[in-house]
């Protein structure tokens, strides 16, 4: 459980807690994290081993969101590329024969089995059980400085929760509670880094000598400066 809460009102939780909050989320479910990077979410599920399989999705130059959809059925396709022939067969519900004889067809040739022409919800819907018949995770990086850049992010993530997936939007830094970042922040959680010692965080100087003696400094620095008298001399 949530032990404190940011001036964000946001729960803080510690990385194994937040993995667990992840991987508990359903298809169609949606988590904003604050304070990681897209990398930062796979790096927490990486180490946390959640058995479940998620995507980085690649959004770096987010023109709208159809484009960033496109993207994520291209790397979804090529991920299915990846596991065939272990497919889900046509007896699982919700797999569409059509669109299995024809996917197979393909990833039979080496071809990613990606249809341009199809409805992109079909696509959608059919690559992720073909990549991970428990439902893949997407983790995808929303700009919190820029609202035209985290726009269309925020749009291809609801698509995508709308279709299926479960969702992330990792946020480095707590965005304004405008548009588009309001439709995403109910619920949002931080995670929480655990306090220090000072030992640890102490960076002692390299000098022996007293801080208050010029000939304890002195006599300290002339062995430094000899080539065959540092080694022995401390």
């Amino acid at each position: 459980m949530p032990r404190s809460r940011e001036t964000t009102g946001s729960p803080l939780l510690t990385p194994v807690e937040l993995a667990g909050r992840i991987a508990g989320l359903a298809g169609g479910g949606r988590l904003a994290v604050l304070g990681l990077t897209r990398d930062g979410v796979g790096q927490v599920l990486a180490g946390a081993g959640i058995g479940r399989g998620a995507l980085l999705v690649a959004a770096e130059e987010p023109r709208s969101a159809a484009t960033v959809v496109d993207r994520v059925l291209d790397d979804l396709a090529e991920l299915a590329l990846a596991r065939w022939p272990d497919w889900p067969d046509g007896t699982v519900p919700d797999v569409s024969g059509p669109w299995l004889k024809a996917a197979a067809t393909l990833a039979a040739a080496g071809r990613p089995p990606r249809f341009r022409r199809a409805a992109r919800a079909l696509e959608f819907a059919q690559l992720l059980r073909a990549v991970d018949p428990g439902s893949v995770i997407l983790v995808a990086e929303v700009d919190p400085a820029s609202a035209t850049r985290a726009a269309p992010v925020i749009e291809a993530l609801e698509w995508c929760a709308g279709h299926g997936a479960a969702c992330i939007a990792a946020l480095p830094a707590a965005p304004p509670d405008t548009p588009p970042y309001d439709r995403i922040l109910y619920g949002a959680c931080t995670l929480g880094h655990p306090a220090t010692p000072a030992a640890s965080r102490f960076i002692p100087a390299r000098s022996r000598a007293h801080p208050a003696s010029a000939v304890e400094r002195r006599v300290e620095a002339a062995p430094a400066g000899d080539p065959e008298l540092a080694g022995p001399f401390s």
